[in-house]
């Protein structure tokens, strides 16, 4: 999964015969591995009557599995479609920065949807699905609970004023975290939610995951740095990636009706019998009460929905949308005191296309931990370059900037590479004599 994904994320910019040896054949041969494999599951799950697995976690005890044996103030992130192969690569990113971490499988809840997966994440006694004039409905201990703010609002309910709740995005820098989520026990980190149930993520996003792993990355560091001890990290869902959508079977379209609410992957409540299919009871599922049915189709074959295909998709039980994890990450020993402090030397006015950024450590104390600096050149407010990272100790330390855009100022913002500090920020005319033309 996370081999091809990476191809497919390159096949932009490969020159169209090398794609088709080198991107387009290993794409048929795993569309036909996610069928096989595919096929298997839904025949094991079918023979078994459930999808419980001995000796793995199921979702919706995730939250006192988790999040309540911890005494240590606690940072849970709950991220939309952090497949399995994502947390795997995410776990490898973690390890090399230095952090003890615990990768642990867990299953979805089913239908594998963000409404379902979300919820099941959060504390509760009992969960229910019911199905109102064709629309999924899910119910925490008798509260509905299908929107965002209303997860929140529901944590709201449950710690009050111990719990902290933040977007993922939101999370900056050390200072404005602790400030956030001062006095806060459990501090919650939502991601904006890539999906509804029932649609697709495109393929444009395709680029996002990777971007979404050195956020949540970087927002591990943040929290552990603003005194959380223990982080978790985990998703609603997976999703299945495929080459060729338009080549995946269909099977017998669903009659629409106000007792089923469906998608291309699951239907649940009252559903006639579909060929290509099989069903499973709420109850089997480990849902409370009611008598209702979820039904999905075999292997990775769709439910015909309006529409065109598309290569992102989940809500059903392939491993690649029902099977996904927890990671447990701790601090790792670190040496004890405080960074060094930094003095930036600027040049006043850049006079040439190159020019040198400066670094003096200022110790505080008899032990300072040394510091990793990046420096960002912005023009007219967009990103225009972003240094390599460059380790501050106990002597200067120089950085050569290279304009890759002429223009009549530039800003440079020193940040810290762990906590995405902003160390000091200068905006700086540019006089160039002879560039003009480039202005």
């Amino acid at each position: 999964d996370n081999s091809y994904r990476q191809l497919a994320s390159s096949q932009k910019d490969i020159d169209h015969e090398i794609q088709d040896l080198f991107v387009e054949l290993p794409g048929k041969h795993y569309q036909e591995w996610l069928r096989r494999i595919g096929n298997q599951v839904s025949a094991a799950v079918e023979k078994s009557g459930g999808c419980h697995v001995e000796g793995v976690i199921d979702q919706k005890d995730f939250w006192k599995e988790f999040v309540r044996p911890h005494q240590d103030r606690t940072a849970v992130f709950l991220i939309d479609a952090l497949r399995y192969e994502l947390q795997r690569k995410l776990l490898s990113e973690l390890k090399e920065s230095g952090f003890q971490v615990n990768h642990s499988v867990m299953t979805s809840a089913l239908p594998s949807i963000t409404e379902v997966g979300m919820s099941s994440l959060l504390p509760h006694e009992s969960l229910t699905i019911e199905v109102v004039d064709g629309k999924l409905r899910v119910f925490l201990d008798g509260s509905k609970i299908a929107t965002k703010a209303e997860r929140q609002e529901w944590l709201r309910s449950k710690y009050g004023e111990h719990v902290a709740i933040v977007d993922l995005d939101s999370i900056k820098d050390q200072r404005t975290l602790t400030e956030n989520a001062e006095g806060k026990k459990i501090l919650v980190v939502m991601d904006r939610e890539i999906d509804k149930a029932g649609r697709f993520i495109t393929r444009e996003l395709l680029d996002d995951f990777d971007r979404l792993s050195d956020k949540v990355k970087r927002g591990v560091k943040i929290a552990t740095r603003a005194g959380y001890s223990k982080v978790l990290v985990t998703t609603d869902h997976g999703f299945l990636f495929l080459p060729y959508p338009e080549k995946v079977e269909s099977v017998q379209k669903i009659a629409l009706k106000t007792n089923v609410a469906s998608g291309r992957r699951y239907a649940v409540g009252r559903p006639p019998k579909v060929k290509g299919s099989f069903s499973l009871s709420l109850k089997s599922l480990g849902y409370d009460g009611g008598d209702l049915q979820a039904m999905f189709p075999t292997g990775i074959a769709f439910f015909p929905q309006p529409g065109s295909k598309e290569p992102f998709i989940h809500g059903g039980i392939s491993l690649q949308e029902w099977c996904i994890g927890v990671l447990e990450i701790t601090v790792a020993r670190q040496a004890v005191g405080e960074k060094v402090n930094v003095k930036t030397i600027l040049p006043d006015v850049v006079t040439s296309a190159i020019f040198t950024v400066s670094f003096q450590p200022v110790a505080t104390q008899l032990v300072a931990i040394p510091r990793k600096l990046i420096v960002e050149v912005y023009v007219e407010e967009k990103l225009v370059l972003l240094s390599d990272p460059i380790d501050l100790a106990f002597s200067q330390e120089r950085l050569t900037i290279k304009l890759p855009k002429i223009s009549k100022k530039v800003e440079v913002r020193v940040k810290d590479v762990e906590t995405e500090e902003i160390l000091h920020k200068r905006s700086i005319p540019v006089a160039l004599e002879g560039y003009d033309e480039l202005l």
